[in-house]
């Protein structure tokens, strides 16, 4: 079992996961926020 992936290490991975992460927290607040405000 590889520990390491070619390529990638596990810190970028991590940041890319982070970054998703606060990607669909704002996509959800923006589309909350036009839900509320009724378009």
């Amino acid at each position: 079992m590889e520990v390491k992936r070619k390529g990638m290490p596990y810190g970028q991975l991590f940041k890319i996961k982070v970054f998703t992460l606060q990607l669909q927290t704002l996509f959800k607040g923006a589309a909350y926020m036009f839900s509320t405000n009724g378009y």
